[in-house]
């Protein structure tokens, strides 16, 4: 009963101020919800516009390895590609995609890297683009990390 005496106080001392500050606060605390829910559907939004992006990107690295007339062309736009599976590798690895396109990424890598590193002449030309322990780490990591085979560590 002594917490309603008090409240019971509360409401009847209250002057419009009061009443004004309470319809004020609670004001706030709706934009506040607002806001929070806009800035949900914003995250899932780039999260989609991220996975989008990252999967033109690949598109049309394969499509330029395609096209390539020669070896040397054939192998700097493979290196471009595995460049481009070594970001994705690293910012899956570091957490910056979102679940959604987290989890996509991830499967699309899980199918393509063991491709490209069993082809022979593709195993040949990273072999040859191994300069130190820190090239194509992510990709080694995350071969690692989801047990994906042939994929060629130091």
């Amino acid at each position: 009963m002594f917490g309603k005496d008090i409240v019971a106080a509360v409401w009847a001392s209250a002057t419009i101020a009061d009443w004004i500050q309470m319809a004020l606060l609670l004001t706030a605390v709706v934009a506040l919800g607002f806001n929070a829910r806009g800035y949900i559907l914003q995250a899932r939004a780039n999260d989609v516009e991220n996975y989008l992006r990252m999967k033109d990107q690949f598109a049309e690295a394969w499509r330029r390895y395609r096209d390539a007339s020669d070896e040397d062309g054939k192998s700097f736009e493979l290196i471009e590609i595995l460049n481009l599976m070594e970001t994705c590798c690293h910012l899956i690895e570091t957490n910056a995609f979102r679940r959604a396109s987290r989890v996509m990424l991830t499967d699309y890598l899980k199918e393509t890297i063991p491709a490209v590193f069993d082809n022979s002449d593709a195993r040949e030309v990273v072999q040859r683009h191994l300069f130190g322990p820190d090239t194509f780490f992510y990709i080694r990591r995350f071969a690692r990390r989801h047990g994906l085979a042939r994929v060629p560590q130091q």
